[in-house]
């Protein structure tokens, strides 16, 4: 999404890193630390994803990846959303107390956001996990 957003802003006269850079920055840097946290809570206490045993198959550990990422996906996505770490997509506006898509209330973008965005982190960590 920041790819897409990054694109979208008009070419800079002379390249330097500016206000604007700098605010994005920080809210992915926030962004990958929540999801870090989130996944590494929810697989040492719950899913135990970070226990390795010889009779570990493979099977299992996808099962137990698809798990943390049910666990962790939404919660990572609503906090996105919630505080306006997101450069593009939906947010939450505090004074609707929704969300909210170019100022049309849309709670049903928040519902696609998640499970779009639950797949994807769901099969990043699968392919990492197979191809490590």
């Amino acid at each position: 999404r920041f790819f897409i957003y990054d694109i979208s802003l008009p070419k800079k006269d002379i390249p330097k890193l500016d206000v604007l850079d700098i605010i994005i920055l920080s809210k992915l840097l926030t962004s990958a630390i929540t999801i870090a946290l989130l996944w590494t809570i929810v697989g040492s206490f719950l899913t135990r994803i970070f226990e390795t045993t010889e009779s570990s198959s493979l099977n299992l550990e996808i099962r137990r990846i698809v798990a943390t990422t049910v666990l962790t996906a939404p919660i990572w996505l609503s906090m996105e959303s919630f505080f306006h770490w997101p450069p593009t997509g939906i947010s939450f506006d505090s004074t609707l107390m929704t969300f909210v898509d170019n100022n049309n209330v849309n709670d049903s973008m928040l519902i696609s956001n998640i499970f779009i965005g639950s797949i994807g982190l769901g099969a990043t960590m699968s392919l990492g996990r197979i191809f490590s």
